[in-house]
């Protein structure tokens, strides 16, 4: 699976540092399903400062781990959940086989509310 992930299909540069909240932190951050994708920080230019993504502002430290709070979560993308066992693999095969004028949509939790956020790829994503 590593192979596959990391060798063989196609990358997608999305430009965001997350990190994955499940179990009792999701829990604890109110997160409206069982796993997503903390917005920690992204790089300028990229993806997913384009489709307008939130990265977090306050650093704190849970069990010993420094994250950064305040970003928004993902939930899903095309629909896809993070949600599911499959979930990740699933959203960078559908990443990996887009092309430039496809648009992407994502659900994120921001400031407790699910909002969708829309973008059209580029050349250079």
């Amino acid at each position: 699976q590593v192979r596959e992930l990391l060798l063989e299909q196609r990358a997608f540069w999305n430009g965001l540092n997350g990190y994955w909240v499940q179990g009792n932190l999701a829990r604890l951050l109110n997160i409206p399903q069982a796993r997503g994708l903390l917005v920690q920080g992204m790089a300028s230019g990229s993806p997913a400062a384009r489709i307008g993504l939130r990265a977090g502002t306050v650093e704190v430290d849970i069990a010993g781990e420094t994250l950064i709070l305040g970003g928004d979560v993902i939930l899903s993308v095309a629909g896809i959940s993070f949600a599911d066992d499959d979930g990740y693999q699933r959203v960078r095969q559908h990443l990996g086989g887009l092309n430039p004028g496809d648009s992407v949509t994502i659900s994120v939790l921001r400031a407790g509310e699910r909002i969708s956020l829309t973008t059209t790829l580029g050349e250079s994503d």
